[in-house]
């Protein structure tokens, strides 16, 4: 996987609001997220149902 298909996210605890950016777009989540974990999914989500992001599949360890 290169580098510009990985999703990165950041979630600014002042404002409670999560960036994201993938392969290019970049979205601010400005719905007032309580915590990391919560905006992390939304994030997630979004880039899912509007960028085709698929996740890594989880490893076995």
């Amino acid at each position: 996987m290169h580098a510009a298909e990985h999703l990165r996210i950041q979630y600014d605890f002042l404002s409670k609001t999560v960036l994201l950016e993938f392969n290019g777009n970049s979205h601010v989540l400005d719905q007032r997220y309580e915590d990391k974990d919560s905006a992390e999914r939304a994030a997630t989500d979004y880039a899912r149902e509007h960028w085709e992001y698929v996740p890594p599949a989880p490893t076995r360890q």
